[in-house]
């Protein structure tokens, strides 16, 4: 996928943005990563709205992380009192 400046410099901000409406203890390396690669696969399927860019990517991490996880089962011991 070529980029012409103005493109790279949109997505540049469009990631800044996101970055920024992080909370500062999940601006990680990792978040960051998957930021960018959610932005430029939004990219390449044409996304050029600022505002749409931004929202799917953080949409698409916070559904990532928002996923529960499997409930711990708890297996009843039956207990016969003498």
């Amino acid at each position: 996928m070529a980029l012409d400046a103005e493109t790279l410099a949109l997505l540049k901000a469009v990631f800044q943005e996101a970055c920024n409406l992080l909370p500062p203890n999940q601006r990680t390396h990792e978040m960051r990563s998957a930021l960018s690669v959610r932005i430029l696969k939004c990219a390449a399927q044409g996304e050029r709205n600022p505002t749409r860019l931004r929202t799917r990517a953080l949409a698409a991490i916070t559904e990532t992380q928002s996923t529960p996880a499997m409930p711990i089962r708890r297996h009843a011991h039956s207990r016969r009192d003498n």
